[in-house]
C-alpha cells in the first residue's frame, strides 16, 4: 500500500496486457496478514484494459507507464523507484497466500546471513468455463550457497522470492537482453547465489498459473536456447564457474543437450531428440553416442532411462521425476 514512511518491503509487479488476471494478483496483495509493504505494478506497454482495472486501486499502489521492454526491464523500473528493504516479486498472474509476506519477513528478519529466499508453490489453470483446476506442487527443500544446483536446473518460481536490496545494490539488477527473456530471473538467482546464501521456506506461499498461452510459446527449444546462452555467460563472465560446479564448459554443454534431448524424447519429438543427442557428442563423446543409439532405437522402457539419466550430475536432485 502506498505509504508516507518508507516501507519495508516493495512489492514488484511488471504487467503486460494482463487484464483478465491482474486484479485477483493484486488483490492477493492487499490480502495479506503483514501490511508494511508498497505496491509498484509497471505496466510494460500493455495495449488492452490493465490500466483501467488499475485505476480502481490507484490509492492503494503505484502505476508505472513504460514503452514495452520485456519482464527485466520492466522489474528493474520497479526495483529503481522503491524504497523497501526488501523486494518481493510477483508475476501479474499469479496469486500469494494471506501469510506470505508475513512468513518471508520474519524468516529474514530472523536470518540475516540469508539474501533471498523462495517457498513452495502450487500450479493451476483455468478451464475456458471458468473452473479452476490444481495440477500440481512445486516443492523443493534446497537451500544454502547452491550455486551449482541452481546452475543444474532453475527450481525457483519468481512469486515466490523475497531479496534484501543491498543484495541487488552489489549485484546489479537484472539483466534486460533480449535473449533471457522469459530466464530473466534464472540468471538473477545464480548472480545472487555467487555471493548470497539462498533459504528456502517449506511451506507453499504462492499459487502458479499455467496460461495456455504462456506454455505453448515457452516451448522446450526457446527454454533450451535460453539455457545454453545463460551457460556460455557464466562460464565467459565468471571464471570460477567451473570450479562452482565441477563441470568444464564442454561437459556442461553436453550435458545440456542431453537433458533437453530427453525432455525431447519423453514428448515424442524424436527427431530434436536425436539431433541434441548427436551434438552433445562433440562435448561429451560417449554419453552423447550411448545416448543417441537409445533414441535411434526409440528404447522407451523406464527402467533404461533411469540408468542412463541418473549418471547426469544433481538430475536426482533436481528433477522431480518419478520412474
Amino acid at each position: 500500500m502506498v505509504k508516507d514512511t518508507m516501507p519495508i518491503v516493495s512489492v514488484i509487479i511488471p504487467t503486460y496486457n494482463s487484464a483478465n488476471y491482474i486484479e485477483e494478483t493484486v488483490q492477493s496483495v492487499f490480502a495479506q496478514i503483514y501490511t508494511d509493504y508498497e505496491v509498484i505494478v509497471i505496466n510494460d506497454g500493455s495495449t488492452d484494459h490493465t490500466l483501467d482495472i488499475l485505476e480502481k486501486y490507484k490509492d492503494r499502489l503505484t502505476v508505472l507507464t513504460k514503452s514495452n521492454g520485456g519482464p527485466a526491464s520492466a522489474r528493474n523500473e520497479g526495483i529503481r523507484e522503491s524504497n523497501g528493504q526488501f523486494i518481493a516479486f510477483l508475476d501479474a498472474d499469479d496469486i500469494w497466500k494471506p501469510n506470505k509476506l508475513e512468513l518471508q519477513v520474519a524468516f529474514m528478519q530472523q536470518n540475516r546471513d540469508i539474501g533471498y529466499c523462495y517457498a513452495n508453490a502450487e500450479c493451476f489453470s483455468v478451464t475456458k468455463d471458468g473452473n479452476r483446476v490444481h495440477r500440481r506442487d512445486l516443492i523443493c527443500s534446497i537451500s544454502g550457497m547452491v550455486f551449482r544446483e541452481q546452475f543444474w536446473s532453475n527450481f525457483i518460481v519468481n512469486s515466490t522470492v523475497m531479496v534484501r536490496r543491498t543484495c541487488l545494490d552489489e549485484i546489479g539488477l537484472l539483466d534486460e537482453s533480449k535473449k533471457l527473456i522469459g530466464a530473466e530471473d534464472y540468471d538473477l538467482w545464480l548472480r545472487l547465489n555467487r555471493k548470497f546464501a539462498l533459504g528456502n521456506i517449506a511451506v507453499i506461499l504462492a499459487e502458479y498459473r499455467l496460461r495456455e498461452d504462456s506454455l505453448v510459446g515457452e516451448s522446450y527449444e526457446k527454454a533450451f536456447h535460453k539455457h545454453v546462452f545463460i551457460y556460455n555467460k557464466f562460464y565467459s563472465q565468471y571464471k570460477d564457474t567451473q570450479e562452482r560446479v565441477s563441470l568444464t564448459h564442454n561437459q556442461a554443454i553436453g550435458d545440456l543437450h542431453l537433458r533437453y534431448a530427453y525432455k525431447n524424447f519423453i514428448s515424442s519429438q524424436y527427431y530434436l531428440a536425436i539431433n541434441k543427442a548427436v551434438f552433445s557428442i562433440r562435448y561429451t563423446p560417449i554419453r552423447g553416442a550411448v545416448a543417441t543409439c537409445l533414441y535411434a532405437l526409440r528404447i522407451r522402457q523406464k527402467r533404461i532411462w533411469r540408468k542412463l539419466i541418473t549418471n547426469f550430475d544433481l538430475w536426482h536432485q533436481i528433477s522431480g521425476e518419478t520412474w
